[in-house]
């Protein structure tokens, strides 16, 4: 990977970045992605979207919100913007380490520009749970329902582990 991103006029696909990120991620070597995503820093790109993008999706994969929403303002300034998939993996980052003011911020961002889909409910519920707001949670689902909306799985699984993890099995089986 590091070889061939250093051959003359070849360039990584984000995906491919993505996918090298997570599985350096899943191995327990978050610090090799950070030292990676801070020597691509400090090079000089002529992609500064696509720099920016792998920069944001990165942090967010390494555990690093914070460097993610710095590298997501840095974006901004330019006038440059994630995607859908970019917007879905940094609030994902977002609800695991509990930055809750910036969860609602990207929340709203995602609606705005319609990325809303499947993902992001599972997230939201999965935040919702993560805060103990199960009710909010069952009833943010029964609305997806009310909405015609097919539920798949790993919303309803949050829900439940969170109901069962506060000893409400009744409420879980239901």
């Amino acid at each position: 990977f590091d070889w061939a991103g250093h051959q003359p006029h070849f360039h990584h696909t984000r995906a491919t970045f993505v996918s090298i990120f997570k599985i350096l991620a899943r191995a327990d070597l978050k610090p090799l992605v950070l030292e990676f995503l801070d020597a691509f820093r400090r090079r000089i790109f002529h992609h500064r979207g696509r720099f920016h993008d792998i920069l944001v999706v990165g942090y967010a994969i390494a555990g690093k919100p914070q460097n993610a929403l710095h590298a997501f303002a840095r974006m901004r300034f330019h006038g440059l913007d994630l995607d859908s998939f970019a917007y879905h993996v940094l609030l994902e980052a977002l609800v695991e380490k509990n930055y809750l003011n910036a969860f609602d911020i990207i929340m709203r961002q995602i609606r705005a520009r319609g990325y809303e889909n499947h993902m992001t409910n599972v997230i939201v519920v999965k935040h919702l749970c993560k805060e103990r707001r199960l009710e909010e949670a069952e009833g943010f689902l029964n609305g997806l329902m009310c909405r015609g909306e097919e539920l798949k799985g790993p919303e309803v699984s949050f829900l439940v582990g969170a109901l069962c993890e506060s000893y409400r099995f009744e409420r879980a089986f239901e």
